[in-house]
């Protein structure tokens, strides 16, 4: 507050030191007025000296001159400041700003501007409530960014406490709170919501009046209205309930004969018991009711609400009644429906004759030329369809459309009959003339002509009249891609006659001109306008764009915009439009409405990992939990700090990390992160004694760079989305094999353990660090993340691996064949003191660990086909190190579980471990060196949200060296799956059977529960 009063002192003392000053008030709504005063500050055109600025909310420099666009050395106009003006204005965040300009005798000009703002809204906080929070929220009128509005806040809150009270909750109250920043100049809006109780309904008085205001509510004849309406008693009372109850009430009275009833409702609130009391007020019209007998394919209900239609007629003509029900009979197939009324004092009886419903067995097309029908596809109904009137127009309207993609564009229907007793329709057509392509061309932009929608119809062949409309919009989206915001296509056809013709036909040829109207010049990006305070650094928020200043108008570049701001995950809400976009422009200033989502978020999640070797849903089972901690948009930087914890009965996973979308000025997004996991590997699933365990801290430092361009070698003609990134860290990684303290048989089951899993026992329990580095290039090309029905998916990364705990790799070879002797008993001495004999075998007296580096290479693609889509996925990869047992078991690569090859459980593809235990053989996952995996799959919709699909998957693992043929190693699954489409991505559910199962522990079915696609 102190340094605000002290600029404002200064400008009091300095601002009478310029020469000329003006004050412009800007309204609400960011609408200048005249800026006719601006003229006589800049008569002579002076040349810009210095410009500064000061303003008593937040401004960046960099935002402010990038709005006024004027820089020392410019020559100033009246229209150069205006427009520089009017960018502020259209910020909506200064209600006033004051000009001051101070003329040298140089010719040259100082000139100030002061801005006054407003107070803007710039966040809704809803607490007290979780369920209905959203709609709550969209109920407050007022925009973020936007001048904020005591009366619209006022209102909003009425609206909520009116829809609160919707709910049931009649005694709702909300508490609000402004906090005021001084700084920008905002207000955060915090709502308390006070539902209290959920209110019941305790009694229900009713009241029905008829025409002659007597009160007939006691009567028998209105048992069932009160009945219903007595059922209201102890339910818990909403607006829903209220609603649907009043129009059951309305259809009984009107099935009574009291038609168009009046309803209406008091309550009587009792706030201590939270309780509500109902009278129903029901006033009857005259009394007519209407009798129907003899229907069956429509209710009574459907009848009486035809009838309805007709107003509040006391006596409705019949003829005009059975007119309409006739029509209503004959457009559902009843051809020999007859409906006779007859009136008797205040009831209408209907009698309905319905007749069979009239079936089409049988379609004959006849045109005035037979020679054209001949290519007509007669298929036009279903088998068996009944003749209703909505399904003849629809077959009439595509004979049509066939008919005209012949060239015959004046088709018309000239007779229509039908033999209710054969079920023979007789359609006659009188297809005229038939239309021929001479010429076309498109207006302003000749070279279109030999794009394939244009070049399709051959000169001199029937045209299509179709063919129209789709270069129309061809053309539209076309010139509106490269800039032509305003563009419109249309087609001028002439057309000439010829007669002479040896089938006596007559012809027209056309020639087709597109005239494009509205282009002069394609329309350019101009300023990007952030109204309010921009919540993060102006100059990073421009890398974000897509486009610049000046570029060519590209609804794609705008579509990109959002997503790399969406990518930020700090925003809530984002909005990007152009200015006035019905007011034709060169230029078009960019508005851009961000909203900022809450800066701190916590999320908890929970629930059941299966990972089941069977159908037994109790085996193979365990808990997951896990939270994740987010702080967005650290110091209004961009960045996100954040935290997550997961943990399972065999995985725990730990991390903490600060990710930042800008580095050096680029969109160069860094990632530091520091973690720490566990890894259990069972024996085998519902033992608690563990195969292996791995821990893994480390911390790593990532750049990753995303930019959209087309390869025209690889893509032509499209766009892909490439992620170039590399990984840069340290990790200590250590494998622990089970402690069986201390005895012999322990210490031989130890050595059974390592040879299981082929891991060098001299590594056993050793904390190894490794320094890495990893790029990695994705390339992306699918229409849809979560469910892609077409593109490509490319993925490559190389982990290089530096071990710093350097050995003696032939004393590690000499350990492994030590510990080989001991399991199979020719080494009685290693039995003794193995961890010692281990030691001396070793020249440093501590084992040591090789480096190595790691490839995979990941290749998807889909391709639709009709509804379905066939999606094909290719991975491969190996691991270049000198000897297998050496490589730690997260390193290795594994196949088999949901997402690799289904049939088998996670990580069971050979080549597996032998281990014995109690007499017993148990098989263990080892992991390859090498890898190979295709999948296959047709995906197809079933109904509403449910899909289905068919897989084929396979794949290879193998460990030092090939040993065995590729034939012998390959596993293959075969399988199907359900899928239920979700806003997150689709839960599936796959059950896969192997081809061949091996071993005899092997179950040769697998099934597998899932969040998204295999691939």
């Amino acid at each position: 507050m102190r340094s605000r009063f002290l600029v404002v002192l200064l400008l009091f003392f300095c601002l009478p030191a310029f020469g000329q000053q003006i004050t412009i008030d800007v309204p609400v709504g960011g609408k200048l007025p005249s800026l006719e005063p601006l003229h006589a500050l800049f008569l002579a055109e002076p040349t810009l000296a210095e410009l500064t600025y000061t303003c008593d909310s937040s401004l960046e420099p960099a935002e402010f001159f990038y709005l006024c666009d004027l820089k020392p050395g410019d020559i100033i106009t009246a229209d150069r400041c205006a427009q520089a003006i009017a960018n502020l204005a259209r910020k909506r965040k200064f209600k006033r700003m004051h000009i001051a300009t101070q003329h040298e005798r140089d010719g040259s000009v100082y000139m100030h501007i002061s801005l006054e703002s407003y107070w803007t809204f710039d966040r809704l906080h809803v607490r007290g409530i979780s369920r209905h929070k959203d709609r709550l929220a969209h109920l407050y009128e007022q925009e973020p960014g936007m001048p904020y509005n005591k009366q619209k806040h006022k209102e909003s809150l009425k609206k909520m406490v009116n829809e609160l009270q919707e709910q049931g909750y009649l005694g709702a109250a909300i508490a609000d709170e402004l906090k005021m920043d001084e700084k920008d100049k905002k207000i955060d809006v915090s709502l308390k919501i006070d539902r209290g109780r959920h209110y019941k309904i305790k009694q229900v008085g009713i009241t029905i009046i008829d025409q002659a205001g007597v009160n007939v509510s006691a009567d028998e004849a209105f048992i069932g209205v009160v009945d219903h309406l007595l059922g209201l008693v102890g339910k818990k009372y909403s607006g829903l309930l209220i609603t649907d109850a009043t129009k059951q009430t309305k259809l009984l009275l009107e099935q009574m004969g009291y038609l168009h009833p009046g309803i209406h409702l008091d309550r009587q609130l009792n706030n201590h018991e939270y309780e509500v009391a109902l009278q129903f007020n029901l006033q009857l019209a005259a009394h007519h009711q209407f009798i129907f007998s003899g229907n069956s394919f429509f209710p009574n209900e459907r009848l009486l609400k035809l009838l309805n239609a007709f107003g509040s007629m006391h006596e409705p003509p019949p003829p005009l009644l059975s007119a309409e029900l006739e029509r209503l009979y004959r457009a559902h197939g009843f051809s020999v429906a007859h409906v006779e009324i007859k009136e008797r004092d205040t009831h209408s009886f209907v009698e309905i004759h319905e007749g069979e419903r009239a079936v089409i067995n049988e379609l004959n097309i006849q045109t005035l030329d037979s020679a054209s029908t001949t290519s007509i596809k007669a298929d036009i109904f279903p088998a068996k369809s009944y003749y209703e009137t909505e399904l003849v127009q629809r077959g009439i309207d595509a004979i049509s459309a066939q008919l005209r993609a012949q060239g015959f564009w004046d088709v018309a229907k000239i007779d229509q009959q039908f033999d209710g007793q054969t079920g023979k329709l007789n359609l006659t057509f009188d297809e005229g003339p038939r239309y021929y392509l001479h010429s076309i061309a498109v207006e302003k932009f000749p070279e279109l002509v030999q794009e394939q929608i244009f070049s399709a119809a051959p000169v001199g062949e029937p045209f299509d009249y179709g063919l129209i409309q789709k270069q129309r919009a061809w053309l539209t989206n076309y010139l509106h891609r490269n800039g032509y915001m305003y563009a419109e296509a249309k087609p001028a056809v002439t057309m000439r006659g010829q007669d002479s013709v040896a089938d006596d036909r007559s012809k027209r040829f056309v020639d087709i001109v597109w005239k494009i109207g509205g282009v002069n010049e394609p329309v350019h990006f101009g300023k990007t306008v952030v109204p309010g305070t921009c919540p993060i650094p102006f100059k990073d928020l421009k890398h974000q764009l897509a486009f610049e200043e000046g570029d060519t108008w590209s609804k794609e570049k705008m579509e990109q915009s959002v997503s790399r701001l969406r990518d930020l995950q700090i925003f809530s809400h984002i909005h990007l439009y152009p200015e006035d976009i019905a007011v034709p422009a060169a230029s078009k200033t960019i508005m851009l409405n961000l909203v900022p989502d809450d800066p701190f978020e916590f999320r908890l999640r929970a629930g059941a990992l299966g990972i089941s070797k069977n159908f037994i849903w109790t085996q193979g089972v365990t808990y997951k939990v896990g939270a994740t901690f987010l702080y967005k948009n650290v110091g209004h930087r961009g960045g996100i700090l954040g935290a997550d914890a997961d943990v399972t009965g065999f995985e725990q996973r730990v991390s903490g990390y600060y990710r930042h979308p800008w580095l050096w000025g680029k969109r160069v997004a860094s990632l530091t992160k520091g973690y720490s996991n566990k890894y259990i590997q069972p024996v085998m699933i519902g033992k608690r004694l563990p195969l292996y365990i791995v821990t893994q801290q480390g911390g790593l430092l990532g750049l990753s760079y995303k930019h959209r361009l087309e390869i025209p070698w690889i893509f032509p003609g499209e766009h892909a989305l490439i992620t170039v990134g590399a990984n840069v860290g340290f990790e200590w990684v250590k494998t622990t094999l089970p402690d069986f303290k201390g005895d012999e048989a322990a210490r031989l089951q130890h050595a059974r353990a390592a040879l299981a899993i082929n891991f060098s026992p001299a590594l056993d329990g050793v904390k190894v660090p490794y320094f890495y580095v990893e790029p990695t290039v994705v390339i992306d090309r699918m229409d849809d993340k979560l469910n892609p029905t077409r593109g490509t998916f490319t993925v490559a990364s190389i982990k290089c691996v530096a071990s710093l705990r350097p050995g003696n790799n032939n004393n590690l070879l000499n350990v492994d064949h030590a510990v080989e002797e001991i399991v199979d008993g020719a080494r009685e001495d290693l039995l003794v003191e193995p961890n010692k004999e281990v030691a001396r075998l070793n020249n440093h007296g501590e084992p040591g660990a090789s480096s190595f580096v790691k490839f995979l290479i990941e290749h998807s693609w889909y391709v639709p086909a009709g509804s379905a889509v066939f999606a094909f996925r290719i991975r491969g990869g190996h691991v270049f190190n000198q000897r297998f047992s050496q490589i730690m078991p997260p390193e290795r690569f594994y196949l088999g579980g949901p997402q690799t090859v289904r049939g088998y459980q996670p990580d069971f593809v050979p080549p597996l471990g032998r281990y014995e235990e109690n007499c017993k053989c148990i098989y263990v996952p080892q992991g390859g060196r090498s890898m190979v995996n295709l999948n296959a799959e047709i995906r197809f919709p079933l109904f509403q949200k449910f899909s289905g699909a068919i897989f084929q998957d396979a794949g290879a693992l193998f460990a030092d060296e090939f040993t065995a043929s590729i034939r012998e190693r390959f596993v293959t699954a075969s399988g199907f799956g359900i899928r239920y489409n979700t806003p997150i991505g689709p839960i599936r559910f796959d059950l896969g059977i192997k081809w061949r199962a091996p071993h005899e522990h092997e179950h040769r079915i697998a099934w597998y529960l899932a969040l998204g696609h295999a691939f």
